[in-house]
Protein backbone atom coordinates (compact mmCIF):
# COMPACT_ATOMS: atom_id res chain seq x y z
CA UNK A 1 0.00 0.00 0.00
CA UNK A 2 1.63 3.24 -0.88
CA UNK A 3 1.92 6.18 1.43
CA UNK A 4 -1.22 8.20 0.35
CA UNK A 5 -3.78 5.23 0.22
CA UNK A 6 -2.27 4.54 4.25
CA UNK A 7 -2.40 7.95 5.05
CA UNK A 8 -6.32 8.61 3.25
CA UNK A 9 -7.47 5.16 5.64
CA UNK A 10 -5.98 6.31 8.86
CA UNK A 11 -7.64 9.76 8.08
CA UNK A 12 -11.10 7.77 8.23
CA UNK A 13 -13.20 7.79 11.38
CA UNK A 14 -12.50 4.12 12.88
CA UNK A 15 -15.83 2.59 11.83
CA UNK A 16 -15.51 3.34 8.26
CA UNK A 17 -12.01 2.36 8.45
CA UNK A 18 -13.21 -1.04 9.66
CA UNK A 19 -15.78 -1.17 6.36
CA UNK A 20 -13.06 -0.01 4.43
CA UNK A 21 -10.45 -2.53 5.08
CA UNK A 22 -13.03 -5.19 4.81
CA UNK A 23 -13.87 -4.17 1.40
CA UNK A 24 -10.34 -3.75 0.30
CA UNK A 25 -9.46 -7.19 1.57
CA UNK A 26 -12.49 -9.02 0.02
CA UNK A 27 -11.48 -7.05 -3.43
CA UNK A 28 -7.69 -8.16 -3.44
CA UNK A 29 -9.19 -12.11 -2.91
CA UNK A 30 -11.22 -11.64 -5.56
CA UNK A 31 -8.18 -10.90 -7.91
CA UNK A 32 -6.81 -13.91 -6.43
CA UNK A 33 -9.51 -16.15 -7.18
CA UNK A 34 -9.31 -14.79 -10.54
CA UNK A 35 -5.97 -15.13 -11.00
CA UNK A 36 -6.49 -18.60 -9.74
CA UNK A 37 -9.46 -19.50 -12.42
CA UNK A 38 -7.08 -18.58 -15.04
CA UNK A 39 -4.20 -20.67 -14.07
CA UNK A 40 -6.37 -23.41 -14.26
CA UNK A 41 -8.22 -22.94 -17.27
CA UNK A 42 -4.33 -22.10 -18.47
CA UNK A 43 -3.02 -25.64 -17.16
CA UNK A 44 -6.47 -27.93 -18.52
CA UNK A 45 -6.41 -25.46 -22.25
CA UNK A 46 -9.54 -24.36 -21.57
CA UNK A 47 -11.49 -21.75 -23.80
CA UNK A 48 -12.45 -18.95 -22.23
CA UNK A 49 -16.34 -19.86 -21.49
CA UNK A 50 -15.36 -23.62 -20.55
CA UNK A 51 -12.90 -22.04 -17.80
CA UNK A 52 -15.49 -19.52 -16.34
CA UNK A 53 -18.34 -22.87 -16.46
CA UNK A 54 -15.08 -24.75 -14.44
CA UNK A 55 -14.34 -22.33 -12.23
CA UNK A 56 -17.75 -21.18 -11.21
CA UNK A 57 -18.98 -23.95 -10.10
CA UNK A 58 -15.84 -24.86 -7.68
CA UNK A 59 -15.16 -23.63 -4.18
CA UNK A 60 -12.14 -21.71 -3.84
CA UNK A 61 -10.16 -24.72 -1.98
CA UNK A 62 -11.46 -27.16 -4.55
CA UNK A 63 -9.70 -25.02 -6.99
CA UNK A 64 -6.30 -25.00 -5.12
CA UNK A 65 -6.73 -28.29 -4.69
CA UNK A 66 -6.98 -29.11 -8.17
CA UNK A 67 -4.53 -27.09 -9.34
CA UNK A 68 -2.21 -27.84 -6.62
CA UNK A 69 -2.70 -31.36 -8.15
CA UNK A 70 -2.61 -30.76 -11.40
CA UNK A 71 0.85 -28.55 -10.76
CA UNK A 72 2.01 -31.65 -9.40
CA UNK A 73 1.17 -34.38 -12.17
CA UNK A 74 2.85 -32.01 -15.21
CA UNK A 75 5.73 -29.80 -13.34
CA UNK A 76 8.71 -31.99 -14.04
CA UNK A 77 10.93 -29.43 -12.42
CA UNK A 78 11.18 -30.43 -8.85
CA UNK A 79 11.75 -27.05 -7.35
CA UNK A 80 10.04 -25.54 -9.91
CA UNK A 81 6.80 -27.14 -8.42
CA UNK A 82 7.53 -26.94 -4.93
CA UNK A 83 7.97 -22.84 -5.26
CA UNK A 84 4.21 -23.18 -6.50
CA UNK A 85 3.05 -25.16 -4.01
CA UNK A 86 4.09 -22.96 -1.45
CA UNK A 87 1.84 -19.95 -3.40
CA UNK A 88 -0.87 -22.08 -3.23
CA UNK A 89 -0.62 -22.84 0.25
CA UNK A 90 -0.64 -19.37 1.23
CA UNK A 91 -3.61 -19.03 -1.26
CA UNK A 92 -5.69 -21.40 0.65
CA UNK A 93 -4.63 -19.93 3.72
CA UNK A 94 -6.06 -16.51 2.67
CA UNK A 95 -9.27 -18.49 1.77
CA UNK A 96 -9.68 -19.71 4.97
CA UNK A 97 -8.92 -15.71 6.38
CA UNK A 98 -11.82 -14.84 3.69
CA UNK A 99 -14.12 -17.08 5.01
CA UNK A 100 -14.05 -15.54 8.12
CA UNK A 101 -14.10 -11.93 6.29
CA UNK A 102 -17.19 -12.89 4.68
CA UNK A 103 -19.72 -14.79 7.16
CA UNK A 104 -18.01 -13.16 10.30
CA UNK A 105 -19.96 -10.15 12.30
CA UNK A 106 -16.82 -7.38 12.64
CA UNK A 107 -16.32 -3.83 14.57
CA UNK A 108 -13.25 -1.58 14.25
CA UNK A 109 -10.75 -2.86 16.69
CA UNK A 110 -10.82 -0.42 19.90
CA UNK A 111 -7.16 -1.50 20.93
CA UNK A 112 -5.61 -0.83 17.35
CA UNK A 113 -6.34 0.56 14.15
CA UNK A 114 -7.33 -2.72 12.61
CA UNK A 115 -10.77 -4.99 12.57
CA UNK A 116 -12.28 -7.39 15.06
CA UNK A 117 -14.39 -10.03 13.98
CA UNK A 118 -16.37 -11.68 16.59
CA UNK A 119 -17.24 -15.91 16.20
CA UNK A 120 -19.44 -17.83 18.36
CA UNK A 121 -18.31 -20.49 20.75
CA UNK A 122 -20.49 -23.37 20.41
CA UNK A 123 -19.06 -24.75 23.61
CA UNK A 124 -19.29 -22.04 25.69
CA UNK A 125 -22.30 -20.11 24.45
CA UNK A 126 -20.34 -16.44 23.72
CA UNK A 127 -18.22 -14.54 21.52
CA UNK A 128 -15.16 -14.56 20.73
CA UNK A 129 -13.24 -12.09 19.52
CA UNK A 130 -11.06 -12.95 16.34
CA UNK A 131 -7.59 -10.72 16.30
CA UNK A 132 -8.12 -10.17 12.75
CA UNK A 133 -4.91 -9.61 10.15
CA UNK A 134 -6.93 -6.77 8.91
CA UNK A 135 -5.11 -3.51 9.63
CA UNK A 136 -3.67 0.08 7.92
CA UNK A 137 -0.54 -2.24 7.24
CA UNK A 138 -1.33 -5.59 6.01
CA UNK A 139 -3.74 -4.27 3.49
Amino acid sequence: MDATSKDTLLGLDHETRAFALVGRFMSHFALLEAGINTALGNVLELQSLQQVVVTRNMAFDEKIKTLRTLVRITILDPVEAKRFDALAIRARKLGETRNVVAHTPFRASPTSDGVEFLRANRRRRNMKVWKSPLHHETI
